[in-house]
């Protein structure tokens, strides 16, 4: 036997354990054709301020964009960024305000701490306010209005195809082989992670990527399986220690040219800088998805937001069982509280605890922040202009009689509840509706009242967000529309004017009825499951439709913790003539 020939075969010997699992990998499934020319609806923006609401980063900084342009989602077999619609963000097409032709929401800037100068993604208000329908292949999209988004799904997905990519050295390899190869778009601020290597270690990668994609093994093939089980356990966040002596192993047995050596040693340099990067972010993420993995899936148009942001300020660990429904924004210039119990009236704490739940960063100590004050402010001041969307005519003209007779109705059972903007705060024994929401945040914090507990701890964050950004307190006082903060925690639900209610299904707060129509029913009588994903418009009984469709990928059961279809019974006594008179009055709201 040749010296190469014994090389080679203690180069198998090394990596055979990896190669019994690793199967030659599928590459990646193309990205959906792009979808078809949507239409805007009349929220009264400006196209220059829909730009500014969806697209203008915040601070909440994912990742790098270059990570979901090279890494695998192995549910959908897509790329993340090709994936993104699967999870309920909407499509955008590539322009000078989008770059990488992100969904809407998805932003890109260079954060001031990237050491490489790289665009990361920053999700902003518009990625879950926005919301998209489609009615018989017209595709219309409304700023501010309520997505059907399933961020949790989307946090999971990284974390278990990141667990599966790194079982497999050879996914490993061709993740590195895309992530080293991809060039920043044209008009992009950043760089990619391939500006840190050369030519020369982008064309050896390649060479080891078709090697593992061929059929017939050769000698590259194995040493490609090898050089994949040194990057996966250089990226492997439990292998800090023996990763020198692998990589020094690896360079030892493989017999390849003298250059080579000096590529591979730089590539594993640039890698260990990648798995620092990516552990710091991971970091940031593991409170949100410790709580996310004990918790029930909340489903598309769903979340906890309080949950999650006391898990990732406070570090509770503990279930996310209060879902909401992700509400529309129109017309809260008029609010003096937020959120379905009223529980704030403040805008700029509200959102730095978002952005911090999102992936960004504040550390009093270091008086260091990723937020962006004055784009949340930019963005702030668009939600404020917003109003709510006429009824569409692609759905066809509201029948006028059903309306005036609806009218009649709405005036009788609803508008004492629903006459003005705030409305008022209804207590839980007179709404009956599902508690969880307005109990999760009575619920103690370190020894205090949660929105005492909160109260401090986001002005501690706020004062570190303004005081890295050199604002003023004027200028802090400007944009605090309501006066000095203040938390409450209420155990009550706020009812609002039912402004563009035709376009906020599923309904209550939790998102426990999927239309108008069955909302008017008696609750024995309101669907006990249902399908949500697909974006198909119901204009009769005004809602999505809930059918099982090619795109419904979850099935919304009313058993689960915080899911309850009960309350709410006000006009459940109609006939139906007179409840089909009411959702007709509904849809001219």
């Amino acid at each position: 036997m040749n010296l190469r020939s014994l090389r080679v075969g203690m180069l198998a010997l090394v990596v055979s354990v990896g190669l019994q699992a690793c199967d030659r990998p599928e590459p990646p499934e193309p990205p959906p054709p792009p979808p078809g020319p949507s239409v805007d609806l009349d929220v009264g923006l400006t196209p220059e301020q829909s730009t500014i609401w969806r697209y203008t980063p915040e601070g909440s900084d994912l990742a790098p964009v270059d990570i979901l342009r090279a890494m695998k989602d192995f549910e959908t077999g897509r790329l993340y960024v090709d994936a993104l619609d699967y999870y309920g963000f909407i499509p955008s097409p590539a322009s000078a305000a989008n770059p990488y032709g992100l969904p809407i929401g998805w932003t890109t800037h260079v954060p001031f701490y990237s050491p490489f100068k790289l665009d990361y993604v920053s999700i902003n208000c518009a990625a879950c306010h926005t919301a998209g329908i489609e009615y018989q292949g017209q595709a219309m999209v409304i700023d501010g209005g309520s997505n059907m988004a399933d961020i949790e799904a989307l946090a999971l997905s990284i974390q278990a195809s990141a667990v599966k990519m790194l079982e497999n050295p050879v996914e490993v390899l061709l993740f590195v082989h895309r992530l080293l190869n991809l060039e920043p778009p044209e008009g992009s601020e950043g760089k990619g992670f391939g500006a840190r290597v050369d030519g020369g270690v982008k064309e050896l990668l390649r060479t080891y990527a078709e090697a593992v994609q061929n059929d017939t093994p050769e000698p590259e093939d194995v040493v490609a399986h090898a050089l994949g089980e040194v990057l996966s356990k250089l990226l492997d966040d439990a292998s800090d220690g023996p990763v020198a002596e692998l990589a020094s192993g690896l360079l030892q047995v493989v017999e390849v040219a003298e250059d080579a050596h000096a590529k591979i040693e730089h590539l594993l340099t640039v890698v260990r800088d990648i798995k620092a990067l990516l552990k710091n972010r991971l970091q940031l993420a593991k409170r949100a998805l410790t709580a996310l993995e004990i918790s029930q899936p909340p489903g598309p148009g769903r979340d906890d937001p309080w949950g999650i942001i006391r898990n990732v300020l406070f570090g509770s660990g503990t279930e996310l069982d209060a879902p909401t429904s992700i509400p529309a924004l129109y017309d809260s210039r008029f609010f003096d509280w937020y959120h379905a119990d009223g529980n704030t009236n403040s805008v700029m704490q509200r959102d730095i605890a978002q952005a911090v739940a999102l992936g960004g960063f504040v550390d009093p100590e270091t008086e260091q922040s990723s937020l962006l004050p004055r784009a949340l402010w930019k963005l702030e001041e668009v939600m404020r202009t917003l109003e709510s969307p006429a009824w569409p005519e692609q759905f066809g003209e509201p029948d006028t009689d059903k309306v005036a007779r609806g009218k009649a109705l709405f005036d009788q059972h609803c508008l004492s509840c629903h006459q003005s903007h705030d409305g008022q705060l209804m207590p839980l024994a007179e709404i009956g509706t599902d508690p969880n929401r307005a109990e999760s945040f009575l619920r103690p914090q370190d020894g205090l009242p949660f929105h005492q507990a909160l109260a401090q701890e986001v002005e501690t964050l706020e004062n570190t967000v303004y005081q890295q950004a050199n604002i003023s307190q004027e200028e802090i006082e400007q944009h605090e529309y309501n006066g000095p903060p203040v938390w409450r925690g209420t155990g009550e639900y706020q009812s609002r004017l039912l402004s563009g209610i035709w376009s906020t299904a599923p309904y209550l707060h939790n998102g426990s009825v999927p239309t108008l129509y069955d909302l008017l029913l008696p609750v024995d009588q309101r669907p006990a499951t249902f399908q949500l994903g697909s974006r198909e418009y119901d204009p009769v009984k005004v809602g999505y439709v809930t059918e099982k469709a090619e795109d419904s990928r979850f099935t919304y059961d009313i058993t689960t913790h915080g899911g309850a279809n009960t309350g709410h019974e006000y006009g459940v006594d109609l006939d139906d003539e007179e409840r089909w008179a009411l959702v007709e009055y509904l849809k001219t709201l």
